[in-house]
């Protein structure tokens, strides 16, 4: 028996929705994290969770290296941002001690 994997609603969705989508999703992620003060975005170090401002570095390094990268062979925006972001490669114990982009730059 063979299966298979129906593609998801962002795989059919044309250009102006998935954008549309996305800035959905940024709102959505700014709203969630809008309240949290400077500790509370480093958070306690727990095994299975990454500090809430290396998560949404992460989150928008993700997509840029997909879209803007991937598909646009742009450069990326922020230079370092690999060494910071990637999460192949950056251990998870690592990412309370990286000198992370400030918050404003983060959520900007």
């Amino acid at each position: 028996m063979s299966s298979s994997v129906s593609p998801g609603p962002l795989a059919t969705m044309g250009v102006k929705e998935l954008v549309a989508t996305m800035r959905d999703f940024r709102e959505r992620l700014l709203s969630l994290v809008n309240d949290l003060d400077e500790q509370q975005m480093i958070g306690p170090r727990i095994a299975i969770v990454n500090p809430p401002l290396w998560e949404i570095g992460h989150v928008a390094w993700t997509q840029e290296f997909w879209t803007l990268r991937h598909l646009r062979k742009e450069r990326p925006i922020l230079e370092h941002g690999d060494r910071l972001y990637n999460s192949t490669d950056v251990a998870h114990d690592t990412r309370w001690e990286l000198l992370l982009p400030s918050r404003t730059d983060t959520l900007a």
